[in-house]
């Protein structure tokens, strides 16, 4: 690619590659400065790729992330557009558990702008770019975490919120006041001396884990304040993976899942064994 772009830098953004083309010993430093694509999408004209790339910072003890544009053909260079926060993490009650998931941007159905997830401290944020003008903005508010998001077709931006922060932290100061029931909110194991953050998925019944779903309509590329979705957008939202009611298909349960379908089937009267694709 670079060699039928000669003019165009392809490398990663800020590359290393030594002018000669020769490389040093190959250290535990070395690996550790690598740079990762921790998730990719193109522009749906085909002539953009919005990526997200990570570095560890090993003096630091945390990790670097940017999101760029890069054009596909030989016209133009890849393009910064944000490097501020984080690549969201899995988080395990409250810790990350060492895992940063590849998740693609989305582009809106005009490719005008591109939705993305990162984490600023420990709340998940949702935030979209104009890939034409180099900036973002955050779209979300409060201090709840933004879990799901989408387009609609119409160019409204929907997503769902979890786990609220600052309700969280207020159960937390109004529990301390009276003392703490040591109870399966306390990590044994580790000696953990205050509950855990809760996990939404988990815990659903936590009065900080209240699910929410909201629009975002845009004036021209400026996001409007966060909204209920209407009727229209709430189907879209629902129907946006399909239905997860369980159907029997020759002889098979299947299930829609968030990235694909789960089923099982009976390979003999002693054992059941579950698939997916």
């Amino acid at each position: 690619a670079q060699a039928s772009c000669p003019t165009a830098s392809l490398s990663p953004v800020g590359s290393t590659i030594p002018p000669d083309g020769r490389w040093g010993p190959i250290t535990p430093a070395a690996l550790l400065s690598l740079k990762d694509i921790k998730g990719f999408a193109p522009s749906p004209d085909g002539t953009r790729v919005f990526a997200v790339e990570q570095q560890a910072d090993a003096a630091a003890n945390a990790y670097r992330t940017r999101w760029f544009v890069l054009p596909t053909g030989c016209h133009g260079n890849p393009v910064v557009l944000d490097e501020t926060g984080g690549a969201p993490m899995t988080m395990m009650y409250g810790h990350p558990n060492g895992d940063v998931p590849v998740e693609a941007p989305k582009w809106s159905s005009d490719g005008r702008l591109v939705a993305y997830r990162k984490m600023i401290g420990d709340r998940l944020e949702l935030w979209v770019a104009r890939p034409t003008q180099g900036d973002a903005v955050r779209v979300d508010h409060g201090e709840s975490d933004v879990t799901a998001f989408m387009w609609t077709s119409s160019g409204a931006l929907l997503y769902e919120t979890a786990l609220d922060h600052g309700a969280f932290r207020a159960a937390f100061e109004a529990e301390r006041r009276v003392g703490f029931l040591y109870d399966e909110r306390f990590n044994t194991s580790a000696g953990e001396f205050y509950p855990l953050t809760p996990e939404c998925m988990i815990a659903r019944s936590h009065p900080a884990c209240g699910k929410r779903v909201w629009a975002v309509t845009f004036t021209g590329d400026a996001p409007q304040t966060p909204t209920t979705p209407t009727a229209t957008q709430l189907a879209s939202w629902t129907a946006r993976d399909g239905p997860e009611s369980l159907q029997k298909q020759g002889g098979r349960l299947i299930t829609k899942a968030d990235r694909g379908f789960v089923w099982i089937d009976r390979k003999s009267t002693r054992l059941n064994s579950s698939h997916r694709t």
